[in-house]
């Protein structure tokens, strides 16, 4: 049985927003990397079972926005 991941948008101000519930972390890494094709913003996959961040993803438009 795969396990539940939530995956969340980061919001500033340390706030985030849910997005989608999926089943497995090869389908939440699926759901991300289409998010990000047209996003900048930083998002994280949560464990459901687990009750912890397992993931996160910055694209790279986030990261070198990070730099500047």
């Amino acid at each position: 049985m795969n396990s539940m991941y939530d995956i969340y948008q980061s919001l500033p101000e340390d706030r985030v927003r849910w997005v989608h519930r999926v089943s497995g972390l090869d389908s939440a890494r699926r759901v991300v990397a289409d998010l990000q094709s047209t996003s900048m913003d930083l998002y994280l996959v949560y464990d459901f079972r687990e009750r912890v961040v397992v993931e996160v993803f910055a694209s790279p438009a986030h990261n070198s926005r990070l730099a500047a």
